[in-house]
């Protein structure tokens, strides 16, 4: 449900971008750019199978780059650059343009017939809803003094998580392109 609800506050503020904050402009912002690369990526799929396959890897840095913003931002309080209610406007939208983009990849992975590739994500989905129910992911501007070390150790298991998935993606393209033209 808290998509949902960050959906509506994303399409208010695009009606409206004179009404909100800057921090809200760029959530907006970022959340429209995503579902293009997305829309973008599930179109290249019905031009060509390698096209496909180019389109689930540029998800996927796209995917990293989410996830470098959220580093950044944890790194940007612990430096006091930041406030910390700014932190959590930040970094709580950030995780849930996360989930919808690996949504999109477990979709997009299914649509190209890769069962390695659909593994590797849905194990990440999975690896990664598990950590937020653990209760390590979302920010608290309340308790987030108190918790960054975690918050910065769960921002490095992401981004090594997404390099790990972008070195997966690439072997698994070379494996699948090489047996389809064989």
């Amino acid at each position: 449900m808290r998509i949902l609800e960050c959906q509506k506050e994303v399409i208010g503020t695009l009606l409206n971008p004179s009404k909100r904050s800057a921090t809200e402009r760029k959530r907006a912002y970022l959340f429209v750019a995503v579902y293009i690369v997305s829309f973008i990526a599930f179109c290249c799929h019905l031009l060509h199978f390698i096209s496909g396959w180019i389109a689930l890897l540029f998800v996927q840095m796209a995917q990293m780059i989410i996830t470098i913003i959220y580093s950044f931002s944890i790194y940007d309080y612990g430096d006091k650059q930041t406030s910390a209610m700014e932190c959590e406007r930040t970094c709580n939208p950030l995780l849930d343009v996360y989930l919808v983009v690996r949504i999109f990849q477990i979709v997009q992975a299914v649509w190209l017939g890769s069962y390695l590739s659909t593994f590797f994500f849905v194990s990440a989905f999975i690896f990664f809803i598990w950590r937020l129910r653990k209760g390590g992911q979302y920010v608290d501007a309340t308790s987030l003094w108190r918790d960054l070390k975690k918050h910065e150790v769960e921002s490095y298991i992401n981004l090594a998580m997404d390099i790990a998935l972008i070195g997966a993606v690439l072997i698994t393209m070379i494996f699948s392109i090489i047996s389809k033209y064989d």
